[in-house]
C-alpha cells in the first residue's frame, strides 16, 4: 500500500489521483491534525482544475500492524528530515521499502539515507499546481506532469508505484531524474527568489524591469552547469525559464506565498543548495548570493 505523509497541496494532489483511480492508500498526519477528531478518518475537500469538488475520506495510519512498503513525502524540503524521524519513531518500514521524495529544491537524499539506511530512496518532481485554502481544503490551479526516478538509472520502478503511474495519465518513470531535478532547481532559483523579494506574480518577470536580473542569474547558473557537466545550454535554459514564467504568469510562486504569509521558505534547498555546489568548484555567484541573503533577512524579520 502507498503511505502518504501529510495533506498539503501536493500530497493532496497525489491523494486525489489515488482516490480517482481507486488505488489503495493511507495517510500519516501530525498528532495536532488528528487531535481534532476521534474518528478513524478525516475528510479532504479537493477542488480539481475544472472546479469540481471532491470529498475524500482520508484513511489514517495509526498503528504499526503492517510495515510501510512505499512512503511518499510531499512536504517542504526543510520538513523532510523531521518528518522521516517522526515516521521512524512510530512505524517500521518493510524490507526493501521505498521512500519517494517529492518537493522543491535538492539536498534531502542524505537525510533519508541517514534515517532509513536500508530503504531505497526515489525522487520525484511535479509541475502540478495547487494551494491550501485552509487545512484539508485544497484548490488545484494547474495541470502538469509528475515524474519519478532513481539516482541509480538502472533501478526499476517498484510495483506499487508503477500502479499509480500506470493509472495517472500525466505521470511517468524516467531514467534522467537527476537532470530534471537540476533543471527545476535552476528555474526555481530564478523565479522563486525574485518574485518573493519583489512581491510580484511570476508573469511580472517578463517586464524589462527584471530582464537584466534574470539574465545575470541564468549566466551564473550556466557557469555551475558547465562544472557539473549537465546537458544544458544557455539558450535552452533561457527559453525554458521564460516559458515557465509565461505558463504560470498569473500564479504566485510558492516562495512568494511563504514570504507573504510569514512562513519559512525553501531558500536553503534551492538557492542555498546552488551556492553550496558552486563553492565546491570555487565559483562565486554574486546575484544568487545577494538574493539568498535578502531572503534570509526576510525570514529573520
Amino acid at each position: 500500500m502507498l503511505t502518504i505523509v501529510g495533506c498539503g497541496a501536493i500530497s493532496a494532489t497525489v491523494i486525489y489521483q489515488c482516490y480517482k483511480q481507486q488505488i489503495p492508500f493511507e495517510v500519516l498526519l501530525r498528532a495536532q491534525d488528528i487531535a481534532t477528531t476521534a474518528l478513524p478518518k478525516k475528510c479532504l475537500l479537493f477542488t480539481d482544475f475544472n472546479g469540481s469538488e471532491h470529498h475524500i475520506d482520508l484513511p489514517l495510519k495509526t498503528n504499526d500492524e503492517s510495515p510501510i512498503e512505499l512512503l511518499l513525502l510531499a512536504v517542504k524540503s526543510y520538513q523532510v528530515e523531521a518528518a522521516l524521524s517522526q515516521v521512524k519513531q512510530k512505524f517500521s518500514l518493510a524490507k526493501n521499502a521505498h521512500i519517494v521524495l517529492l518537493h522543491n529544491g535538492m539536498g534531502t537524499v542524505s537525510s533519508a539515507h541517514k534515517i532509513f539506511p536500508s530503504a531505497h530512496v526515489l525522487l520525484a518532481s511535479t509541475t502540478y499546481a495547487a494551494f491550501s485554502k485552509e487545512k484539508f481544503n485544497i484548490i488545484q490551479t494547474g495541470i502538469g506532469e509528475t515524474v519519478f526516478g532513481c539516482l541509480k538509472n538502472t533501478a526499476e520502478c517498484p510495483a506499487l508505484l508503477q500502479g499509480l503511474i500506470n493509472s495517472w495519465q500525466q505521470a511517468s518513470w524516467v531514467t534522467d531524474i537527476e537532470n530534471r531535478l537540476w533543471l527545476k532547481l535552476f528555474i526555481n532559483s530564478v523565479i522563486n527568489p525574485l518574485t518573493a523579494v519583489n512581491n510580484i506574480k511570476n508573469g511580472e518577470l517578463r517586464s524589462p524591469r527584471y530582464s537584466a536580473h534574470v539574465e545575470k542569474l541564468i549566466d551564473e547558473i550556466m557557469q555551475l552547469s558547465v562544472c557539473l557537466k549537465l546537458p544544458f545550454n544557455h539558450s535552452q535554459l533561457n527559453s525554458t525559464v521564460y516559458q515557465v514564467i509565461e505558463n504560470t504568469a498569473e500564479n504566485y510562486s510558492s516562495m512568494q506565498q511563504d514570504v507573504a504569509h510569514q512562513r519559512k521558505t525553501e531558500i536553503d534547498f534551492i538557492t542555498g543548495y546552488l551556492l553550496q555546489q558552486a563553492k565546491q568548484y570555487n565559483l562565486v555567484l554574486p546575484c544568487h548570493l545577494s538574493l539568498y541573503q535578502q531572503l534570509k533577512q526576510v525570514e529573520k524579520a
